[in-house]
């Protein structure tokens, strides 16, 4: 599975940015595009890994102190 640490957004910015991604799309810009529930802020990607390592990770971000 791919592994990365990530910024979650609320529905409402989540929306907003949606409709910035549909008007890119509209004109003409291409790429891949997110579906609305998936968009985020990747802040770091680790990489491919199994249960053991996403288990790690998780426990470390458990102890990340946010001021």
């Amino acid at each position: 599975m791919r592994l990365f640490i990530a910024i979650n957004f609320e529905e409402a910015i989540r929306n907003s940015m949606a409709g910035t991604l549909e008007a890119l799309q509209r004109h003409g810009v291409t790429g891949s595009f997110p579906d609305k529930e998936n968009i985020h802020l990747t802040l770091v990607f680790i990489g491919e890994g199994g249960p053991a390592e996403q288990e790690k990770i998780e426990g470390a971000m458990k102890q990340v102190q946010v001021p």
